[in-house]
C-alpha cells in the first residue's frame, strides 16, 4: 500500500468484516482465522488498511475461500 492510497470507507470496511464473520461462522472455523488469511493475503496488519481499491477482490477473494481446503 502506497502511501496515497485510500483506505476503504465505512460501508466497505463493514462489508468486509460482515463478509468475514459470515464466511468463519459458515466454515465453522475462528473469526481471527479468517481475517489472518485476508490480512495476510493483502499485507495488512488490520483490516481496516485494506486499500479501497482492492474492496472488490476483498469480497471475492472471501467468497473464493474455502478454509477446509488449505494446505502447507
Amino acid at each position: 500500500m502506497t502511501m496515497h492510497s485510500q483506505t476503504l470507507c465505512p460501508y466497505q470496511l463493514s462489508s468486509v468484516r460482515s463478509m468475514t464473520s459470515y464466511i468463519a461462522q459458515y466454515q465453522n472455523v475462528g473469526e481471527n482465522a479468517v481475517e489472518a488469511m485476508v490480512k495476510a493475503r493483502f499485507n495488512v496488519q488490520h483490516i481496516a488498511e485494506l486499500p479501497a481499491q482492492d474492496f472488490r477482490t476483498a469480497i471475492s477473494f472471501l467468497n473464493d475461500l474455502r478454509v477446509g481446503e488449505i494446505r502447507d
